[in-house]
This record gives structure tokens, C-alpha cells and sequence, in this order.
């Protein structure tokens, strides 16, 4: 069934499946996901750019919704451009809070949009127009190039627009203009003739990522690579020409869903991509399985845009990941306002549990002028939350670290510094001394503990033994007093005794932990534990680690009900329609909710706001307004 061609851009707002809703409209669309783009300056001079190009459908799922984006919109488009859709919500049996009759606007299968259709009928152009791709704007030298910005400024003023767009607007206004036939002709008389068969068809490609947020880093320098290079991201899952994979193997379950990952990016794919721990671990195996078209363990991941590229039959340019971390401002992959910032990977420990210093290799660190200016780079495209991390942080060195850290805290635009997992070693006084002293460094710290108990931490090949890492915490606790900590603890390491497992829990009471992430012990081949004796039986092993992630709560609830009433600092992270999500200061996750939250208009993604909290559910403070 062919798409509509609309000679309107469509806004929505509802709960409506933005994919479902592509896959029938081919006109561009503006999810406004609770008015909260109405407040974003740089969205509304997009949906004023959009008005010049063409009319515009409001399509909500209330009257009232639609006359408010109409008030917003006063002074940005003239009521003469604007069209609003109406489409009642479920009633009866089938009511659902907050949600349009989905079924009948986009139909069942084999009936896709029926109703929908009908409604837009009105508003369909009578020939279908071939939409221009970020990849013709690619090969008509609009991005990517050092003339390219001079070139979009030309090309907007031939289409009576502003100058100062971003390629991502200018895109969406000639689609709603003319589409590709008539970008062609104006290429053409701006900068000579461009053959439409010399336009590559936009190709897409999907992410997932497993494990550490090394890993999270690494794939988001991949995915703007691409994105750059005129591939659309879409969802995992979704029909692609390309599945992305980033592979965990740190424990038996992060095997098996990396197996499962891979399955489902082969099946749903023209070519699966896999990289990381897995992959490195058991690569024949990866390999072989069906659909898999190239696979890199983890020291080779930037090969991974070369051979997409390659395979795309777009050249096979290799670009270091580290100087990726530069989105645009349309790049869809992750959080606007918080980033990953890699600063060290491998390791040189030999944990008796852990094969991920096998996997990662030594540990070899950044330049810190390098993590600098990436973290200057990001700071000017608007993030204001910075996140140091890597496989072992620890190893980039205490002294450099602490340097790194007050640097960063110098540029003015980072309001936020957090780190990765720490080794307790890092805890010395000088670096006490450098988080308390930098004001953006924000008053939380994940600590790799994995026991408090000297016996087994020797067993485990640590670091350090019990009585240093208390008296590491309590000084840091001494400077620091409203420092929240977290920690990562294995449960039932070969020969764990019932009373050091005791030990574990009062560890935990005692020291107030914000958060654990609890493991039970997983026997891992390869590693000097796999064969050692005293193995804890499954089930014991299974309810240690339940009766430690029911304290962990317990101790979290009491933590953040003391909070009820007293105004707390939240960084806006992102809207679901009905919270907003952040984080407090020492990073406990907040929810807040107001007659206006809820609309979507009271904030915008990275403001930095002043609420209260008003309840505890499930681990998170609900806040509301004041």
C-alpha cells in the first residue's frame, strides 16, 4: 500500500506510534511529545521554517490539545497554515489512560490506516514526490564538508528560507517543498547539473549494546559516524539494512543475551555487524551464525564504520572514535544533555573471577589534552553533563585524573561531572581533596568493592583488603559528608562462609549505599576461579543474592524518604508523556510530574530545576513543581 503524499508537515501530539505513523504518511513528521518542544527556541524556528514550505496538520488526540499547540504557535505560524485533526480517545472496555484511538486511526493488519487515510484523503498531493535524504544532501556536498554550511545558506535562500538552518530543518522544509525533483533543479542552477541516479538511496541501520558504558560510548561514536554519512538510525528490531551489535561477556548472562542480540539484528537485517567482548571471546562462533556479515572483537571496533561503508557500496574511510563525541543537532541516538566520555580501556588487574582483562587487553589511557577537547566539543553543542569512564578508570592515574577533573571543571558550560566505577584505591586525599573543591563534580561515587571481606577479596585477586577500603570510605566520608556512594558486590565467591556473607550485608547498612549492583558468582572458563572448590549450591547462591538486593532496596527507600519535602536540583534528562526524568545531584533517579508535566510543556531536556519530592515509588523520588 503506497504512503500519502501530503502537501502538509504533520505535528503530532498523543501517544501515537510515530513508526506506524511514517509507514503511512510520507510527509515529514514533528513529534511534539507533550507540547515540550514548544518551548525549545531552536524546535519552534524549525516549525516556523516548515510553515513556509507548507501548510501544517495538528493531529492530537483532544480538541483541546489541538487549540492549545494552536495558542503556542500565535506569532510563530499564521492560523491560516494550521489545520487541526482531532481524534477521540478509547472509551468503554478498551480505555487506556492517556491513549488515542490508536486501533482505529492506524487499523489492524491488513486494514494499516484506513481511517487515518480517509482523513488526510483531503490533503494529499496528486503526485507522489521522492523525498530528498540526508544522503543527497551528502553527494550535493551539504554536509560533512568544510564549504558545506556556505552551500546550505545558498540553497535556502533559493528556497526563500532563513539562512541559519540546521541541515536537519533545511532538510524537512524542501521535502515539504518540491521534494527531490525540485531540489535537483535547484542544485543544478546554483552549482551545475547532479543526475538523480548519481543520489544514493538512504540506507539504515540499528544499534545494541550490552554491558559497560565503554561500550555505550563506543557505539554512539559509531552511530554518529554513520549518521553523519547519511545513514537513518532506526530501532533495534525494525527492518534495516544494517544491525549494529556491541557485545558484552562479563558474566554467563551477558553471553546469552548477547546471543539472543545477534540473532535478532541478523534476522531483522541485510547485514549484522558485531563487535566487542563476545565477539572477541568466541569469534568462529559469532562467525558462523547466519547473517552475520563481519565481526571485530574489542580492539578493532573502529573497522566497523569502514566496513559498513563498504558494504554500502560508499568507500571504506577510516575515523578514530575519539574525535566522533561531536554530534549535530539532529543526531537522534541518545540524551542531549548528558554523554560518555572515554578516558582509558583494558586492563591490567588479574581478577580471579574476570575475563575482561584477557578480552580488553593492558590498559592503555587518553592524552588528557585529547578528553579535553572532546569534552570542549561537547560542552559547545549543549551537553551539560559529563561522564568519565572506562574499563578500569582507576588506571588513568590518580594524579592525572584529579588534573582532569579540575580542568573540566573549568569549562563553564559543564554543570555536571560524574566517573565510572572506581577501584577504592583512587580514594587517596588528594583526590578527596579534587572532587570536594570542584564544584560541578557532583557528590556521588560507584565503587568497584565486589567484598568487603579481606579473605575474599585475596581469593578474588584485589587490590586491596577490608580494612583499606573502610578507612578510605570514612575519610572520604569525613570531607564529604553528604557524598552518596554505590557499589558493585559478587555474592557466593567460592568458600564465601554464611558470616562473611553476613559481613556483606552489614557492609552495605552500615556505609548507607545508594544503590548495589549485586552478582551472584559467576563461574566463568578461563579464569583462575572457575576451578577453584568450596562452590556455593545455585539456590543458596540465588537467595544471597536476593536477600542483598532486598536490603539494597530497603536502605534506597529510607535514603530517599528522608527527602520528602525538601527541594532537590534535578537535571531534565528526557519526557515519556508523563514524567519528566533526571537526576538528583548524587544520582538518585527523580520523576517529576505537575498539571503542566504532564501536558509536556513545563520543561525542556537539559534544564537544571529546583523541585520537590512528594513520594517514593519503585526506587525513584516523584517531585512535583516548587
Amino acid at each position: 500500500m503506497e504512503k500519502l503524499n501530503l502537501k502538509y508537515t504533520v505535528i503530532v501530539e498523543g501517544k501515537y506510534d510515530k513508526i506506524k505513523l511514517s509507514n503511512i504518511i510520507s510527509s515529514p513528521i514533528i513529534e511534539i511529545g507533550g507540547f515540550s518542544i514548544l518551548n525549545n527556541p531552536n524546535k519552534k524556528k524549525h516549525i516556523q521554517t516548515l510553515a513556509k514550505a507548507s501548510k501544517l496538520i495538528i493531529l492530537t488526540d483532544s480538541d483541546k490539545a489541538g487549540g492549545f499547540i494552536r495558542s503556542r504557535l500565535k506569532g510563530i505560524v499564521s492560523r491560516d497554515r494550521l489545520i487541526n485533526l482531532y481524534i477521540p480517545k478509547i472509551s468503554g472496555k478498551e480505555k487506556r489512560k492517556n491513549a488515542p484511538s490508536v486501533e482505529n486511526l492506524l487499523g489492524v493488519e491488513g486494514m494499516e490506516g484506513e481511517v487515518l487515510r480517509k482523513l488526510l484523503a483531503p490533503y494529499e498531493e496528486e503526485n507522489s514526490v521522492e523525498k530528498v535524504t540526508s544522503s543527497h544532501f551528502w553527494d550535493a556536498g551539504l554536509s560533512g564538508k568544510s564549504d558545506s554550511a556556505e552551500k546550505r545558506k545558498e540553497l535556502s535562500k533559493a528556497y526563500d528560507l532563513p539562512e541559519d538552518l540546521t541541515a536537519k530543518a533545511l532538510l524537512d522544509a524542501i521535502n515539504s517543498s518540491g521534494g527531490l525533483e525540485r531540489f535537483l533543479q535547484t542544485i543544478e542552477k546554483l552549482w551545475g547539473k547532479k543526475e538523480k541516479s548519481d543520489m544514493k538511496t538512504e540506507k539504515t541501520v540499528s544499534f545494541y549494546t550490552l554491558g559497560c558504558r565503554v561500550n555505550q560510548y563506543e557505539t554512539r561514536g559509531i552511530a554518529e559516524q554513520l549518521f553523519k554519512n547519511g545513514f537513518k538510525i532506526v530501532p533495534f528490531g525494525e527492518q534495516s539494512d544494517f544491525a549494529f551489535i556491541n557485545t558484552c561477556a562479563v558474566t554467563a548472562e551477558s553471553e546469552r543475551k548477547s546471543l539472543v542480540a545477534i540473532k535478532k539484528g541478523a534476522n531483522a537485517s541485510k547485514h549484522a555487524i558485531v563487535a566487542g567482548c563476545y565477539s572477541e571471546h568466541k569469534p568462529e562462533k559469532v562467525k558462523s551464525m547466519k547473517g552475520v556479515s563481519f565481526v571485530v572483537g574489542c580492539k578493532e571496533k573502529e573497522r566497523c564504520v569502514g566496513a559498513i561503508k563498504a558494504l554500502a557500496g560508499m568507500g571504506n574511510e577510516f575515523v578514530p572514535l575519539s574525535i566522533c563525541n561531536a554530534p549535530p543537532k539532529a543526531f537522534p541516538f541518545i540524551s542531549a544533555c548528558r554523554a560518555y566520555v572515554k578516558i582509558q580501556d583494558g586492563c591490567n588487574g588479574n581478577c580471579t573471577y574476570c575475563l575482561i582483562h584477557k578480552l580488553r587487553g593492558k590498559s592503555t589511557k587518553r592524552d588528557i589534552v585529547d578528553v579535553l577537547s572532546e569534552a570542549e566539543r561537547l560542552a559547545s553543542a549543549g551537553y551539560k553533563e559529563i561522564i568519565l569512564t572506562g574499563i578500569e578508570s582507576s588506571a588513568f592515574g590518580t594524579k592525572a585524573l584529579t588534573e582532569l577533573i579540575r580542568k573540566i571543571g573549568d569549562i563553564p558550560q559543564i554543570k555536571r561531572i560524574r566517573l565510572g566505577s572506581l577501584d577504592p584505591n583512587v580514594l587517596t586525599d588528594e583526590f578527596i581533596s579534587c572532587i570536594k573543591e570542584t564544584e560541578s563534580f557532583m557528590p556521588h561515587l560507584h565503587l568497584s568493592v565486589q567484598s568487603p571481606n579481606s579473605r575474599i577479596l585475596r581469593l578474588m585477586k584485589r587490590p586491596y583488603n577490608g580494612e583499606k577500603l573502610r578507612q578510605r570510605i570514612e575519610a572520604l566520608r569525613e570531607a564529604i559528608p553528604e557524598i552518596m556512594l554505590s557499589a558493585d558486590i559478587i555474592t557466593s565467591f567460592p568458600t564465601e562462609t554464611k558470616e562473611e556473607f553476613e559481613e556483606t550485608l552489614e557492609f552495605v547498612k552500615k556505609y548507607n549505599l545508594l544503590h548495589v549492583h549485586a552478582f551472584s558468582f559467576s563461574p566463568r572458563p578461563g579464569t583462575e576461579a572457575y576451578g577453584m572448590d568450596g562452590k556455593i549450591p545455585k539456590d543458596e547462591a540465588k537467595e544471597r543474592n536476593l536477600r542483598l538486593i532486598e536490603v539494597s532496596k530497603e536502605i534506597k527507600e529510607n535514603i530517599l524518604s528522608k527527602r520528602l519535602g525538601i527541594p532537590t536540583e534535578i537535571l531534565v534528562e528526557s519526557f515519556d508523556g508523563e514524567y519528566f526524568k533526571g537526576h538528583t545531584k548524587d544520582f538518585a533517579e527523580a520523576l517529576i510530574i505537575s498539571e503542566g508535566c504532564k501536558k509536556g510543556f513545563e520543561y525542556a531536556e537539559g534544564d537544571i530545576v529546583t523541585v520537590t519530592p512528594v513520594s517514593v515509588e519503585n526506587g525513584c523520588i516523584i517531585c512535583k513543581k516548587g
